[in-house]
């Protein structure tokens, strides 16, 4: 390949290190020829960022260390499966370069074996460990530690001790469904990661039983993460931490969770404790592919999402959004709505016309990628095809997923012209099934507009791709 060797060391350094992210793809590019080997050969930082799924990875992973020089960050991402012996290797061979890894992802598709205590389980020290990520489908025991840590991510792995790995250096946090991790947990971290502006904090309530817990002593201390911005949390009496710890804290985003959704018990009392301080909400979104979240922005930005635990249940919109018309004149104030067609059409029906969004010009986003509209299992057919979505302020509709002439056809038939003013119609990017290009698309789609009503009329954005 004539053409190739041509190319600068220093063009072909930067083409390795930008073409080759896991250890497989690495090998490849340098044995692409004896020049591309010998630049790989002496480039240390190729093989700094370990990245591999197989045994035969894991093989490699000791070849590759040595070929990082004496200095270089090391970058270690691995997803474990079946257990081999190659694992116990390829962890091994990373303890002599513990004061080097500076991030460090492990997915562990397994419980825990004894190839991992080598690494996880040994009460190592990572001094210049910024970032941890640990991810198993089974209880694995962990003990290290990291001084210099930023993120830490941890989903079920089994903590020994959490004082080495809760530092005050710590800034972003997760932490999802670890067994012994509860509201005791959860409060220590708030006093133990002052610089902490974002956390993650999923508990298993049936795990996080203490009747004799007192919040208060937990929560009701001052300066408790100061700089925190965004909660994601669920815990086992949410309501009352929110209430106790948070009830003065000026969160950009705040996520509650609810074991069950669908109707105003489940909810109500988490959301009087989740929008006291918030704006009038401007932005409701519901476009959650299985319904299980939804999302609200007030005019400063804040965002405020309800979240369902179970995966039988879901967060019911038509319930949510009359508990907040009522306490929160979310209808009054809301321009911009986001829904799916599929699977609750019929609870937009419901909840707008019980509740209609009052605001001039609002925008209504749909997205069609999941087909079909939902349509409850009546016996009147005629009568559901004839129920309108009723928008009096509707200004402009955009709709995302894969589309076709018919598709829009058949939403913007759903929907209720509201009197005689002009309705923008916007569709994604993508070429409709059908066509040959997006250009034609929207072409047609301008004249398909025309002919269904003189309201309809193509956005700007979309008559300039047109």
């Amino acid at each position: 390949m004539p053409g190739i060797e041509l190319l600068s060391p220093d063009l072909l350094t930067d083409i390795m290190l930008r073409a080759s992210e896991s250890i497989d793809e690495k090998f490849t590019v340098s044995q692409v020829s004896q020049l591309w080997r010998n630049t790989a050969l002496d480039t240390p930082l190729l093989w700094t960022s370990l990245k591999g799924y197989t045994t035969l990875d894991c093989h490699r992973v000791p070849l590759m260390l040595g070929r990082t020089g004496s200095t270089a960050m090391l970058h270690i991402d691995f997803i474990f499966g079946l257990a081999t012996s190659s694992d116990r290797r390829a962890l091994g061979a990373l303890v002599p370069y513990v004061a080097r890894i500076e991030s460090l992802y492990l997915n562990v598709e397994r419980s825990g074996s004894v190839e991992l205590a080598s690494l996880l389980d040994s009460h190592l020290e990572f001094p210049a460990l910024n970032t941890l990520r640990l991810y198993g489908s089974h209880a694995t025991p962990l003990s290290l530690s990291a001084p210099q840590l930023q993120s830490l991510e941890i989903d079920y792995f089994d903590m020994k001790s959490w004082d080495t790995v809760l530092v005050p250096s710590l800034e972003k946090i997760s932490i999802w469904d670890v067994m012994g991790a509860g509201t005791e947990l959860f409060s220590d971290i708030l006093m133990r990661c002052p610089r902490a502006w974002s956390i993650t904090f999923i508990s298993n309530p049936t795990r996080d039983y203490n009747p004799d817990r007192d919040l208060h002593e937990l929560f009701a201390r001052r300066h408790l993460a100061p700089t925190l911005r965004e909660l994601n949390l669920h815990l086992r009496e949410l309501e009352s931490v929110l209430k106790i710890g948070f009830c003065d804290t000026d969160l950009e985003s705040l996520t509650g969770w609810v074991y069950n959704g669908e109707h105003e018990s489940d909810f109500a009392l988490l959301l009087d404790v989740m929008f006291p301080g918030v704006g009038p909400l401007v932005i409701c979104d519901y476009l959650d592919s299985d319904s299980q979240q939804i999302k609200f922005h007030d005019d400063s930005g804040r965002i405020r999402r309800l979240k369902c635990y179970n995966e039988d249940s879901d967060i019911g919109l038509d319930a949510v959004w009359t508990y907040l018309s009522i306490h929160h004149d979310l209808h009054k104030t809301v321009r911009e709505l986001r829904i799916p067609t599929w699977p609750n059409w019929s609870e937009y029906l419901d909840a707008f016309e019980l509740y209609p969004p009052a605001q001039e010009s609002i925008t209504l986003i749909i997205d069609v990628s999941l087909g079909g509209w939902g349509e409850p299992d009546y016996d009147e057919p005629d009568w559901w095809t004839s129920r309108k979505l009723r928008i009096s302020g509707l200004r402009k509709i955009e709709v995302i997923g894969s589309w076709t002439l018919v598709l829009i056809s058949e939403v913007l038939g759903r929907i209720e012209l509201p009197g005689s003013r002009k309705i923008e119609v916007c569709v994604s990017g993508e070429t409709p099934e059908g066509v040959d290009s997006l250009s034609l698309g929207l072409s047609a789609l301008q004249r398909a507009l025309t002919e269904l009503a003189e309201n309809w009329v193509l956005c700007a954005h979309c008559i300039a791709t047109a």
